[in-house]
């Protein structure tokens, strides 16, 4: 009996079907591990996003600029501010009487877009301390 030099088809047959199947498990592993991956990387953008929103809108006083669009980098940031409750007389803290300005709380909400994006990217709600002035002080007069 003459004896067999390298592999028989059902060998072969065999060896590609494994190969196959790693191959699929492989892929299928791949692609989740890409899907995790845009969605951490959109999860940083959109947190990045808020932390620069959320700097930008500190520095707001809501009582003077109650609603705007500012652009900054590749973020363009929309926010809306309504007072809380009526602008009150501020205090001087002094004499207890009524003080140079008016003071109010505003809830401010705040959307960020991209430059390519029609919808936001992300919206969040802050309340704001606002202000202006509306007396001088009396050794000025």
């Amino acid at each position: 009996m003459p004896r067999q030099q390298g592999f028989s088809l059902l060998e072969a047959i065999v060896a590609l079907v494994l190969l196959a199947t790693v191959g699929m498990s492989l892929f299928t592993w791949l692609s989740t591990q890409l899907d995790g991956l845009y969605r951490l990387e959109a999860h940083h953008q959109r947190q990045h996003a808020k932390q620069n929103a959320l700097e930008f809108i500190q520095a707001i006083n809501p009582m003077l600029t109650s609603s705007g669009t500012e652009q900054i980098g590749m973020y363009r940031f929309d926010w809306q501010a309504e007072a809380m409750e009526p602008e009150k007389d501020g205090v001087y803290l002094k004499s207890g009487g009524v003080g140079l300005y008016q003071v109010g709380i505003y809830t401010t909400q705040v959307e960020i877009f991209t430059e390519e994006q029609k919808e936001a990217l992300s919206s969040f709600q802050v309340r704001l301390f606002g202000y202006k002035q509306v007396r001088q002080p009396e050794f000025l007069n």
